[in-house]
């Protein structure tokens, strides 16, 4: 069992294609996770300003 041209053609083409897409397979997956962890950064954010504003509301209507 000796591997043929074929075969080695066969595998050569896929070498090139992984590697030719490896990198931009792993670029498109490190762009999703940066989008991820800045909405979650951003929701934080909003969810913080909002407890701060709500809390300052409840101050002022207390002064009243």
């Amino acid at each position: 069992m000796s591997i043929g041209l074929g075969q080695i053609l066969v595998i050569i083409i896929v070498i090139i294609f992984l590697f030719g897409r490896f990198p931009t397979l792993s670029k498109n997956l490190t762009d999703g996770l940066d989008n991820i962890r800045s909405y979650l950064e951003q929701k934080k954010e909003v969810s913080s300003n909002e407890k701060l504003d709500s809390s300052i509301k409840k101050e002022e209507n207390s002064k009243k």
